[in-house]
């Protein structure tokens, strides 16, 4: 037996259907009438604001970058623009492709930085770092297929909780599972974090930084493969 699911649009509306009445289920999000019309208004809308979150282990896709005027040369020795499918940006692979430095990806993006500050950073519309690589990131264009369990529950709270304010027009319900799909946002985000079991507060200080050269190679506590 395989308990993996087969995500869909329709079988993501009829979970929050359910939570917020006992009776409505939809067979397509183009269905007549206005259970479906409040599922197709608000789906897109909510995976789009979930995607752009975090990276949730979803797919992602990795791509060179168009670079553009720096307007903050004194700061970054790079400006890259992001590409219009990206929802959010996962990691930054290094020129030889062989590692990244990420955000979110456990202990590794904690340690991606220099004297405080992230090694790249992105800011209205704009890829700022100190290397040169690929971006991976989340992307819009993604199907249900690559959904995980965690983010597929999460949707469905969300999606039920707009879908409380329209239907029935339970204020309450709708704060209450809106609640509940933030607590579970805050336990994937988390569980991410703390992947591998990092231990923290054993980060070099920024005279031990200085010592070394900077970010330079070598450096045992950067993340696993920076350092040639």
């Amino acid at each position: 037996m395989s308990f993996k699911e087969f995500t869909s649009a329709v079988s993501i509306c009829n979970m929050a259907l359910g939570m917020v009445s006992e009776s409505k289920i939809i067979t397509s999000v183009d269905d007549p009438g206005a259970v479906a019309a409040a599922c197709k208004r608000w789906y897109k809308p909510v995976v789009a604001r979930l995607l752009e979150t975090h990276h949730w282990g979803l797919a992602t896709k990795r791509l060179n970058l168009s670079a553009i005027t720096n307007t903050r040369g004194n700061e970054w020795l790079y400006a890259y623009a992001v590409p219009d499918d990206m929802a959010f940006p996962v990691g930054f692979a290094l020129g030889n492709g062989t590692s990244t430095i990420s955000y979110f990806r456990g202990l590794a993006g904690l340690l991606g930085m220099l004297n405080g500050r992230p090694i790249f950073q992105y800011q209205n519309g704009t890829i700022y770092t100190h290397i040169e690589g690929e971006l991976e990131f989340v992307s819009f264009d993604i199907t249900e297929a690559d959904f995980t369990a965690t983010f597929a529950n999460i949707v469905v709270l969300m999606l039920a909780s707009r879908l409380a304010l329209e239907l029935p027009k339970d204020f309450e319900l709708s704060d209450a599972l809106e609640s509940k799909a933030t607590a579970q946002i805050n336990v994937a985000i988390t569980q991410n974090l703390n992947a591998g079991h990092p231990r923290y507060g054993q980060m070099a200080s920024e005279g031990e930084l200085a010592r070394g050269g900077g970010w330079g190679n070598g450096w045992d506590y950067l993340p696993s493969g920076f350092a040639s």
